[in-house]
This record gives structure tokens, C-alpha cells and sequence, in this order.
């Protein structure tokens, strides 16, 4: 068994109990997770991250429809992640149905969660998106909008990932994605986000006029 925070585990066996009552499989399962989240590249896609999200998620439960569908998307949305591949979330939702079928979980539902963790690939959704889908793509991106000290350790460890890449291609992929997002009406989907709009720009503004040096300093 890797080393899991207690949390996570227990968040874990009560969701999939509902779908389960073999408990070693349960637990062979969240194994695994802690497994692919506990890889020695990953430095922010990790199981901090997973349990940020869930944070978030406990703290927004009553606006969801589907909470268990969410709750499986953050536990599957980043377990397979390879930097510079451009098929980690496809990867990911794949490992999900196997999982979940395992479980016992029902086909639809299956089909729901691959839904989520894919279009954690670009975070760009229309405007009648599932709303449930809307505020799981937030929770995603609203380390963008976190306190600049703590977005600059972010930006540590996204660096620290990429470490293979030179500076200045690290910077111009990066600087791609950052003015992606920056010309979009909104970064976030939900009224709730929305409000940290502008702190998300910010930051963002911040690291686009800091580049590439910052990422030297780093």
C-alpha cells in the first residue's frame, strides 16, 4: 500500500462502498490511485491536488446534481499524466472504466465520468454545458486564481514537471496556454468562480510579463 492521507482513503471507501462491498478490492483500487498520483515526476498533479479539489467539492456538495459522477472525475481526472502528452486525459478516462467497472458501476454513469475527465483537456465548454461539469472544470482551474504566493508555488511545481524542456520552450508553451486562457470572455463557468476573475488575470498578467526569467529563477 503507498502512502495516502487518511482523508482521501476514507473519501474513497465511502464512495465506492455504495458501488461495492468487496472492501479489498476497494482498497486495491484506491492503492492503485495513490499509485499513479505518488509518481516521482509529479510534482503538482498529484494527490495535494486531488485533495484540494475534494476540498472544494465538500465545500460546494449542495450545488451538485451528481456528486458521486464528480467525486469519481477528481479521483480519475489526472491518474494517468505524462508531461508533454497529449492524451493523458483520454488515458485517464479509459483507466476510469476499468475501474469503475470493476465496481459495478452502471454504464451510463461510467460513460458521464469519461465525460468530465476529457474535457479536463482544453477547459473549454459551451455555454449549456452540464452545469455539475461547469463547476468540476472550475475546481480545476481555480488554482489560477489562488493567492500569488501560493500560485507561484504552483508555478514551481508545473515547472518542475517540464523539467526536461529548456527555458525558452517550457516559456513559449506555457505562454501559449496563459494567452489562450487570458482571451477568453471568462476563465471560470460558475457564478461562484467568477468572482475571482479578476485575481485569476492577475496572476496570469503577472507571469506572462515575468516570462521567461521567472521560470529561470524558479
Amino acid at each position: 500500500m503507498h502512502p495516502h492521507r487518511p482523508d482521501l482513503l476514507e473519501t474513497w471507501r465511502r464512495l465506492a462502498s455504495r458501488y461495492s462491498a468487496d472492501a479489498s478490492l476497494v482498497d486495491t483500487l484506491y492503492s492503485d490511485l495513490a499509485g499513479y498520483y505518488s509518481e516521482p515526476h509529479r510534482h503538482y498533479h498529484n494527490l495535494v491536488h486531488i485533495e484540494a479539489l475534494l476540498h472544494l467539492y465538500f465545500q460546494y456538495e449542495s450545488e451538485f446534481h451528481k456528486g458521486n459522477v464528480v467525486l469519481f472525475s477528481i479521483f480519475y481526472h489526472d491518474v494517468v499524466y505524462v508531461p508533454g502528452k497529449g492524451d493523458n486525459e483520454y488515458q485517464s478516462a479509459v483507466l476510469a472504466k476499468r475501474a469503475l467497472e470493476k465496481l459495478g458501476v452502471r454504464p451510463e454513469m461510467i460513460k458521464e465520468v469519461q465525460h468530465f475527465i476529457e474535457a479536463t483537456s482544453q477547459h473549454k465548454l459551451r455555454d449549456d454545458a452540464d452545469p455539475d461539469l461547469k463547476l468540476f472544470i472550475d475546481f480545476d482551474l481555480s488554482i489560477l486564481a489562488a493567492d500569488q504566493e501560493v500560485y507561484k508555488v504552483y508555478l514551481i511545481n508545473v515547472r518542475r514537471e517540464y523539467n526536461y524542456l529548456p527555458t525558452e520552450q517550457f516559456a513559449w508553451g506555457r505562454g501559449a496556454f496563459l494567452r489562450s486562457m487570458l482571451s477568453q470572455e471568462h476563465i471560470f463557468y460558475t457564478k461562484s468562480f467568477r468572482a475571482k476573475e479578476e485575481d485569476a488575470r492577475k496572476n496570469m498578467q503577472w507571469e506572462l510579463q515575468m516570462s521567461p526569467g521567472i521560470y529561470s529563477a524558479l
